[in-house]
């Protein structure tokens, strides 16, 4: 009964884990767009660094990255990706 408890618990903390990763690579990706287009652009690109080198001049440093002006363009936006 232990074993399958400490099973679940480790399955869920894990779980846990991969979320938050998934949030802070999605905020990072927004916070590094200077607008929507290159967010889309961002979130479609591949993992593999070798499909998708990434230069400096692809972002805005954190300080200069614009707000999202339009909040419901930007959700429908995602909805449809």
């Amino acid at each position: 009964m232990i074993y399958i408890l400490t099973s679940l618990l480790i399955v869920y903390l894990l779980f846990k884990e991969w979320q938050t990763q998934k949030v802070i690579k999605d905020l990072t990706t927004k916070i590094m767009a200077k607008n929507l287009e290159e967010y889309l652009l961002l979130t479609s690109k591949s993992g593999s660094p070798e499909k998708t080198p990434i230069s400096e001049s692809d972002y805005l440093p954190i300080e200069e990255s614009p707000i999202w002006e339009d909040k419901e363009k930007f959700e429908e936006a995602i909805r449809k990706k």
